[in-house]
């Protein structure tokens, strides 16, 4: 616990402790000195305020137990143990016992789920559509091959070998029936007998071949377009399997939107992720806070997010009993905001990122 001891109003200030390498929720490092040198996006904007309401205010710091049960800070925040809670609160209904600050940032409802790598996706799409079409090719490919051995049999003279063996000239016939219709027409025309029913024989037949692969190939086409995407978001939520944590306002937005969620209680993040990983042929993703996904997948280029399913403005939370504390918080915020303030420590820890609203208030 850190004091300041003068006669001002002193505030009880909890802050709400992430892993060593969270960007968004307060973390430290340990100064030459023994100190503890706090950092993270919640606390870079929580000390600039304490430092304009340092003339008003002293600031006991607490630190609070690493879970992603935030009822349990909430419950602490309303009975009086704390003052105000450092991190971003979601602005749930059920949170009315406490006064929620003006918001400081904007978090997206993620899932992080392993990369799968799109080869072997599209492989696992095509492969049944494929074996019925190889089918359908060697079936043709042999009907070919039986006209071209008993309508164009003069073709064996072109061979002192097929001339003399009917057994080699009919697998030769039939080989270049199914050669042709895999594209394959140089033996076809080339040892067509010349007259004019093997000349119109192979004709038709390099014709008809060439518009099957053609059409085999737009159907493969059009399946590998009109494929179900694999990314998951909020219009096939239904479809997987996720866990998440219990009672936490991430898992149950994405649940709203019909995925089956296994809930985990007293997990960290880092540990719902490990249990994902370790049991991938029953869980699909895991869902987290987008500022939390968003460092996993910074460092491990096989995991992927998706931030499809709504955003939420996230707060510091204050006792209901500090009416004009909380309204100068709120001022601070509301400066911080308009001078840009926020929205610099954000991109200094998130980086300018287009399509996630994390550093968006302006």
């Amino acid at each position: 616990m850190i004091t300041n001891l003068n006669s001002k109003e002193t505030i009880r200030v909890l802050l709400i402790m992430g892993n060593n390498d969270s960007k968004f929720n307060t973390t430290y490092i340990t100064a030459l000195d023994g100190q503890k040198v706090y950092k993270g996006f919640n606390w870079d904007i929580w000390s600039e305020i304490q430092e304009r309401l340092g003339n008003k205010y002293n600031f006991e710091i607490y630190e609070s137990d690493k879970t992603k049960n935030y009822d349990i800070f909430v419950n602490e925040i309303r009975d009086g143990k704390y003052d105000i809670a450092i991190s971003g609160f979601t602005h749930l209904s059920t949170r009315q016992d406490v006064k929620i600050c003006i918001p400081h940032a904007i978090t997206s409802n993620a899932i992080v789920y392993k990369h799968k790598p799109e080869l072997i996706e599209d492989f696992k799409d095509i492969v049944g559509t494929l074996l019925t079409v190889l089918l359908y090719l060697v079936i043709i490919g042999l009907f070919f091959g039986l006209i071209l051995y008993f309508f164009d049999p003069t073709r064996r003279l072109h061979s002192e070998r097929l001339k003399k063996n009917d057994s080699l000239f009919f697998l030769r016939s039939i080989l270049t029936g199914i050669a042709s219709i895999y594209g394959e027409m140089g033996y076809l025309a080339e040892r067509s007998s010349l007259k004019i029913s093997g000349v119109l024989i192979s004709v038709v037949m390099m014709s008809i071949c060439f518009i099957l692969v053609m059409y085999f190939q737009a159907e493969i086409t059009k399946i590998m377009l009109t494929r179900d995407n694999k990314a998951i978001n909020h219009y096939n939520a239904a479809k997987f399997k996720l866990l998440g944590h219990k009672d936490n306002s991430d898992a149950l937005k994405v649940k709203r939107y019909g995925a089956e969620v296994d809930f985990m209680e007293d997990k960290t993040s880092e540990e719902l992720l490990r249990h994902y990983l370790n049991n991938t042929d029953k869980y699909d993703g895991c869902i987290m806070p987008y500022h939390e996904a968003f460092i996993f997948v910074e460092k491990n280029s096989y995991l992927q997010y998706s931030a499809d399913f709504g955003n939420e403005p996230c707060s510091f939370i204050v006792n209901k009993e500090k009416d004009t504390f909380y309204h100068d918080v709120n001022r601070e915020i509301a400066h911080l905001r308009e001078e840009k303030r926020i929205q610099k420590i954000c991109i200094s820890y998130f980086g300018d990122i287009q399509h996630i609203p994390m550093c968006s208030l302006t």
